[in-house]
């Protein structure tokens, strides 16, 4: 891992943002548990569990933060992580910063990953020029034609796409000039446009209006790619993306294959648990298609990443049942632990004593 004296350095250059990060966290949290009362026996977990174990560590976890979390999962394990601890310490220690946003471009994913499978690419644009896969050169009207083919499409600017934000999804026209006012709306970023993946039957049956995907965080740690946690995300019915932002469904994928049977949403504008979608889903024990051989992509995949370690892997399983990569999250990646449980689990007294060398 990098030296003090570098992670120093990085902070100059990208603490502020980081800042930024925590304050948006901590808006949302009290959000979340605005008007919730808490007994006294959390307290007093607070004050003689909690802290104390961070403690060890030279560390004060934010009461705000233990709160949500203790509010949605009913635990009191100290091991759950705070987001603002695990923005500010534990991702820079593992990932390095000055390579975040090159190396988290999807504009340049087939540089990064060129073995992985991804959508098809039907151009990108990049500082106001149109080029395909390979980085050769296209006209505006060459990237356009394109676009008139029969076939459904996903836009989506290159970089900070958090909670499915500015992801749009069209179905290819002759209209040349529907095409061009709907470019005109991403002018002002680089993006790219990819085919839509045609998924995994057994996926496309949980909610055919999106690409339902399967989500893991690895760590490389001590040298070997590690499964942190799974999740599967659904679309809400009619919905093109399934961020939970966006009114969807993440649901905890057991070792076997299997949902466990509560999902997290936001469907109502609230953080809360469902047994069932809307569309009267039922989520206890869906096995999640070709499960295994993602996992073991994303495993692999992990031993390619040298300058990040932690990273939150977005996958969609196509109709031959492959593993397709749709992004990789390298940034602040997020942890899972609504329905997944302590990030680090049993590994999180030696990551933390890693990160801050006790």
């Amino acid at each position: 891992m990098r030296s003090r004296k570098q992670q120093l350095y990085d902070n100059l250059y990208y603490g502020f943002e980081r800042w930024l990060i925590i304050q948006y966290a901590n808006r949302e949290y009290r959000r979340a548990i605005k008007g919730k009362k808490f007994d006294k026996a959390f307290y007093e977990a607070y004050r003689k569990s909690i802290c104390p174990y961070w403690a060890k560590f030279g560390v004060k976890p934010s009461l705000l933060m233990v709160k949500y979390y203790y509010m949605l999962t009913g635990s009191l394990d100290p091991r759950y992580i705070p987001d603002d601890i695990l923005a500010r310490d534990i991702i820079p220690h593992f990932n390095n910063q000055v390579f975040v946003v090159p190396l988290a471009d999807k504009n340049l994913n087939s540089i990064v990953l060129p073995q992985a499978k991804r959508p098809e690419t039907i151009y990108k644009a990049m500082s106001g020029c149109y080029c395909n896969e390979d980085f050769t050169s296209i006209t505006e009207e060459e990237a356009i034609s394109r676009l008139s083919e029969e076939g459904r499409y996903f836009i989506k600017p290159s970089r900070n796409t958090s909670k499915g934000d500015d992801v749009r999804s069209f179905r290819g026209t002759a209209d040349t000039d529907a095409i061009r006012a709907l470019l005109k709306e991403y002018s002002c970023t680089d993006y790219i446009v990819q085919r839509a993946v045609i998924q995994h039957p057994g996926l496309a049956a949980l909610n055919s209006s999106s690409v339902n995907t399967i989500r893991l965080i690895t760590l490389v740690f001590r040298g070997e790619p590690v499964l942190l946690s799974a999740i599967l995300r659904i679309g809400g019915a009619g919905n093109s993306v399934d961020n939970i932002g966006a009114g969807g469904y993440q649901c905890t994928i057991r070792e076997d294959g299997t949902l466990d049977g509560t999902a997290f949403t936001q469907e109502n504008g609230r953080d809360e648990f469902v047994k069932q979608s809307k569309s009267g889903l039922r989520f206890e024990g869906i096995a999640v298609p070709c499960y295994d051989k993602v996992r073991r992509t994303a495993l692999e995949l992990a031993r390619h990443m040298p300058y990040h370690h932690y990273v939150a892997w977005d996958f969609a399983v196509d109709e031959k049942g492959d593993p397709v990569l749709i992004e990789y999250n390298v940034h602040v990646p997020g942890q899972n632990q609504e329905t997944g449980g302590p990030t680090f689990g049993d590994l999180t007294d030696d990551v933390l004593a890693e990160v801050y060398g006790r």
